[in-house]
């Protein structure tokens, strides 16, 4: 095996994690965006939600 094969598989090994990295990096932007926990941004995917503890979630409004 000479320098130039070792050397295309390290190439190959670094591009392929950075790619996943980005891509990771992509989906949980994405992920958060759309589910928007802190109901800061214009409805996208659900209708309107409210974050509460557990003792709010039971509470009944009127």
């Amino acid at each position: 095996m000479g320098r130039e094969a070792m050397m295309r598989g390290w190439r190959h090994f670094v591009w392929a994690t950075v790619c996943g990295f980005a891509g990771m990096i992509v989906f949980l932007s994405v992920f958060i965006l759309l589910m928007n926990p802190y109901g800061n941004l214009p409805r996208i995917l659900f209708s309107e939600h409210v974050i509460g503890d557990t003792n709010q979630r039971f509470q009944i409004r009127r």
